[in-house]
């Protein structure tokens, strides 16, 4: 073990330039995280990034009392040459998330062990890692951005091959709640430091580089098909209701005065809804952004 430290030593001093870009880019995937989960359960879920990133292997963040044999594990692959980083969750914050979903305001204390993932589970697990994927490439901090794939599906530390154990990494710690309350859970995520050698301090483009909101950039997305999600109503409910529902009951949703209108989890517009020519329809009150 003593020897695998001085080793990482050795190799991450180039690393070091780029930490302070590592964490600005790694402080806005967290507020991104954060922003999918408010979408996700429609309410406040605080994430905060944990000081002082650091340089390990994937092995030894495996290893990590934190986390080790009850967490979630994803293995993720960067750019063309496939390179290997991770996403892993404690299962209590993978629970506090379907709880919250259900509409259980408190959460869940239940106690985790390893047992194998429901498929509840499995099903959200494997859909916050694919958009931490999607995610790490919307805040990545210079082009061309890498591509990030989620391999396989979530499960136990074995999804993650020893031949990945070795990789360098930057690891983020992500603390979910609020900070006067106990904690919700963490979750991990890495990022090889090899891939992110080519950040500059301060997160800036070099030179050649091409900037995310460049007019060429825009000009080729403004012809792609999107589509937009008027929503009405929400209304919470709670599992047991939701099962004792019957044909013929009504869900009372309140005064429906107006619309959010979404692309994918993000309000883009609110509108007030009408008709139009004898159609259904919304006009445009306000735009956010």
């Amino acid at each position: 073990m003593e020897g695998t430290s001085i080793l990482l030593k050795s190799r991450s001093s180039d690393a070091e330039e780029s930490t302070t870009a590592a964490e600005d880019f790694l402080r806005r995937l967290s507020q991104r995280v954060r922003s999918r989960l408010v979408s996700r359960c429609s309410r406040d879920f605080q994430v905060r990034l944990v000081p002082d990133i650091e340089v390990k292997s994937i092995g030894e963040v495996i290893r990590d009392d934190d986390f080790g044999k009850t967490a979630v594990y994803g293995l993720l692959r960067f750019d063309a040459q496939r390179v290997p980083g991770l996403a892993c969750m404690q299962r209590s914050l993978l629970t506090r998330i379907i709880g919250a979903q259900l509409g259980d305001e408190a959460g869940s204390d239940e106690v985790i062990g390893a047992r194998p993932l429901s498929p509840v589970e499995s099903r959200l697990a494997h859909r916050i890692f694919l958009e931490l994927a999607e995610d790490l490439q919307d805040v990545w901090p210079v082009r061309p951005v890498p591509t990030v794939v989620l391999e396989g599906k979530p499960g136990t530390s074995r999804v993650i091959g020893h031949e990945s154990y070795s990789e360098e990494v930057y690891v983020a710690i992500l603390d979910f709640g609020p900070p006067e309350d106990n904690d919700y859970g963490l979750m991990c995520v890495t990022i090889p430091t090899q891939v992110l050698r080519t950040t500059r301090p301060g997160g800036g483009l070099g030179p050649g580089d091409e900037s995310p909101l460049s007019p060429a950039s825009f000009e080729r997305v403004m012809p792609i098909q999107i589509e937009l999600v008027a929503e009405m109503a929400r209304l919470p409910m709670r599992i047991r209701d939701l099962r004792a529902l019957q044909v013929g009951d009504i869900l009372p949703l309140g005064a429906l005065d107006g619309a959010t209108i979404r692309v994918g989890d993000k309000p883009i517009i609110v509108a007030e809804a009408g008709h139009s020519n004898g159609q259904r329809s919304v006009r445009v009150i306000k735009k956010f952004g």
